[in-house]
């Protein structure tokens, strides 16, 4: 009996459909094993169990994080807002910082410049306990305070992932993580950095001993065993806060921050200490730090990020070092002897040859990125009472200097230069028209501004003019400067 032409086309109908099943049906099931991870858009947070730091003596906090973009957002916060440890990104750089606020105590403030990248999953852990406050990033110590045990928050204390409470915020102003969390775990001990580093790739383990409570967001398993009824692995999904698919973390996730170490010199070998370190990224400040008490710093740099440029200071004399490559796992020891500092120095003049004090004159400097020719302001200084303006301190790279006076700016140098340390350039003067009037005064160290390396100036509303120089911010109402450093907790 021959078989009718309908049936085989019917037939060939189905063979697609077949086909995308077969595809299919794998696909679903990967899904149904992946794992799933926390989502934060700024909308919402994660609430966990109360008291999870109460009546205990020492703890250590961690997770999985992804940012999804750089800004002010709380990570992690832990206890009431007098009394709290929270992890934190600020302003619009790429830096962490852990805050312990204890009551009665100034609060302990540790940052890690420069290591966060959006869209890049890394670790964040801390431990309190006898050694302090420590902060790892992908299990490498990034920040600590070796001070006194911090007092952790007792009964009645809340946790929560991605929101903040902070008493100074607005009533509808709370910066919110953006991103996604996983691996949420907290131990009532402090664990050792050997700890934290070899177990990155794993999930925590509810038998584990000291592990009070684990979150991970991936569907139930009817298969798994169940978890000790001592392990707190409840949590509360808040606002637009909500679960999704993700690819397994595994510990190549959490690239190992390069670990910069160092001593500074003297011209005569004799270590420098309270020396100033300067790193630089591109076109960018990425962080300042000082040598220690014989000569030491240490610093952390995010593999694969364009070269540096590191520059170190102390008192009249500067060292150098630019291009240094940042290749995962290729930590570097760094030998910086002093030498002679390079200054570029002028006057600035009316017409007449009268001095001009008070003049802002800026110090623009060649971008390392684009075309070529583009000039970014990065020092600026105030002329003194003889018209004098003088700057330490620069970059190697190649320079322009303006002057700026009411509606214009004037270039001093219209050929750009080439400045290196060492280098002494004098004799950069210019003329401009008169422009000032009425009563001014030069502020110097004798009124309390103990830095004339002004970066900006903003005078706000009620005329109060605030400062911003190389060691810090400095406030002037008029008749009284006061100044704001890390040691305020700028």
């Amino acid at each position: 009996m021959r078989r009718s032409p309908s049936n085989r086309t019917h037939r060939v109908r189905w063979l697609p459909l077949l086909l995308g099943l077969w595809w299919w049906f794998p696909l679903a099931a990967a899904a149904q094993q992946a794992d799933h991870a926390l989502v934060l858009d700024g909308g919402g947070h994660l609430e966990l169990p109360d008291d999870l730091l109460a009546g205990r003596s020492e703890a250590t906090i961690e997770g999985w994080f992804r940012a999804d973009r750089i800004a002010p957002a709380a990570w992690m916060e832990f206890g009431f807002p007098e009394h709290r440890l929270l992890v934190e990104s600020v302003e619009y750089r790429p830096d962490l910082r852990c805050v312990v606020i204890e009551p009665g105590r100034d609060p302990r403030v540790l940052t890690a410049p420069g290591l966060l990248a959006t869209n890049q999953w890394c670790h964040v852990a801390v431990t309190l306990g006898p050694a302090g406050v420590r902060l790892y990033v992908n299990g490498v110590l990034a920040a600590e305070d070796p001070g006194q045990r911090p007092a952790l928050p007792g009964a009645g204390s809340r946790n929560r992932i991605g929101g903040s409470r902070r008493p100074e915020d607005p009533p509808m102003v709370r910066p919110q993580f953006s991103g996604r969390a996983d691996r949420l775990a907290v131990w009532s001990r402090e664990r050792s950095a050997e700890e934290i580093r070899g177990e990155l790739g794993q999930a925590p383990v509810g038998d584990q001993p000291d592990l009070v409570g684990s979150w991970t967001f991936d569907p139930p398993d009817p298969g798994a065993p169940s978890a000790p009824t001592t392990l707190r692995t409840a949590h509360r999904l808040v606002g637009s806060a909500r679960t999704a698919p993700h690819p397994t973390l595994n510990a190549n996730d959490a690239l190992p921050p390069v670990v910069f170490t160092g001593t500074v010199q003297d011209a005569r070998g004799n270590p420098s200490p309270g020396a100033t370190i300067r790193v630089f990224c591109g076109d960018r400040w990425i962080q300042s730090l000082a040598a220690d008490g014989r000569g030491s710093f240490r610093f952390l740099a995010t593999p694969g990020v364009p070269p540096l440029d590191i520059g170190v200071f102390h008192q009249f004399a500067e060292f150098w070092q630019q291009g240094i490559a940042v290749a995962p796992g290729g930590d570097r020891q760094l030998e910086c002897r002093l030498g002679p500092s390079g200054v570029i120095s002028g006057t600035v003049r009316a017409l007449d040859g009268s001095p001009l004090s008070g003049v802002v004159v800026q110090a623009l400097r060649e971008r390392a990125a684009g075309p070529g020719g583009e000039f970014q302001a990065t020092d600026a200084v105030l002329s003194n009472e003889l018209g004098e303006y003088r700057f330490r301190q620069l970059r190697p790279g190649t320079y322009q200097v303006r002057a700026q006076i009411p509606g214009t700016n004037v270039l001093v140098n219209p050929m750009p230069l080439r400045f290196s340390p060492g280098t002494m350039t004098t004799n950069l003067d210019v003329r401009v028209r008169p422009f000032k009037k009425g009563t001014w005064r030069t502020l110097n160290d004798h009124d309390g501004l103990y830095s004339l390396g002004v970066r900006c100036l903003h005078t706000d509303r009620r005329g109060i003019r605030w400062i911003g120089t190389h060691n810090g911010l400095f406030r002037y109402d008029g008749s009284r400067m006061t100044s704001f450093t890390t040691e305020e907790g700028l």
